[in-house]
């Protein structure tokens, strides 16, 4: 299987070699398009107006000046490799993605972008250490990846992506996991002088998850040792309840 590989770390950084490394060793061809810098945040942002650039550091391998969504997009509309991939593959991203990270994630903005252009798509990541500053497990992440390809590529279809997030120590256990609205501790530091206000956001850990009365979420899942299966809509999701609200108010 031909397999396209992205992420928002930066195409040397998280678990995007060892991903490589492992998916090869089942016989896939792996092409690799990613970020030449960490866009860690960039969600779905792509470039309109500018330039980008992809330089060459192996066979069928680019890392590109764009962002993660500009990896996808110019690499398959622009025919970087010789033909379309049968899979995109976004990670093994560094921290998790989980509920609103989704949101926020320039590692699911590419598998996103991945279903726009109607090809199967699956984003990896790996919850970070119980103490700040240990390590990330990516090679397990990689090898339960390449041994599991086959069931996660059965859940990946052309109006849905496939997130995965690895709990931290690694773990085998496999929940699916619901989505919510995660509590950031992060409060930007904020430096005033005169007339110009700077600001910068600190590098926080998640803190909690609000499910709103639901059931448990994604996040709860990794912080338990499970690994947390969720099939994410890449298009936004309409509210029914207030759709028939405004029909009753508008038509």
């Amino acid at each position: 299987m031909k397999i396209l590989l992205v992420n928002d770390d930066g195409y040397d950084r998280g678990g995007l070699p060892a991903l490589a490394e492992a998916l090869e060793a089942c016989g896939h061809e792996i092409w690799i398009a990613a970020p030449s810098e960490n866009c860690s945040g960039k969600s779905h942002s792509m470039n309109l107006t500018s330039e980008i650039h992809f330089t060459q550091f192996g066979r069928n391998r680019y890392h590109c000046s764009g962002t993660p969504v500009d990896c996808v997009l110019y690499a398959i509309k622009g025919k970087l490799f010789d033909s379309r991939p049968d899979l995109v593959i976004a990670g093994i991203n560094r921290g998790p993605n989980c509920s609103t990270d989704i949101t926020y994630s320039g590692t699911c903005g590419a598998a996103r972008e991945a279903i726009y252009q109607k090809i199967p798509a699956i984003s990896l990541s790996q919850g970070r250490p119980l103490v700040k500053g240990g390590p990330f497990d990516y090679e397990s992440c990689a090898r339960w990846t390449a041994e599991n390809l086959d069931r996660l590529m059965s859940l990946a279809g052309l109006d849905s992506f496939v997130n995965v997030n690895f709990p931290n120590p690694f773990s085998e256990r496999v929940q699916l996991g619901d989505i919510g609205y995660i509590n950031y501790p992060d409060r930007p530091e904020k430096w005033d002088k005169g007339e110009v206000i700077t600001m910068a956001m600190n590098d926080g850990y998640d803190f909690g998850i609000d499910m709103r009365g639901r059931g448990k979420g994604d996040l709860e899942l990794i912080h338990e040792g499970c690994i947390s299966i969720s099939v994410i809509r890449a298009l936004p999701a309409l509210d029914d309840e207030m759709m028939a609200r405004a029909e009753k108010l508008f038509l």
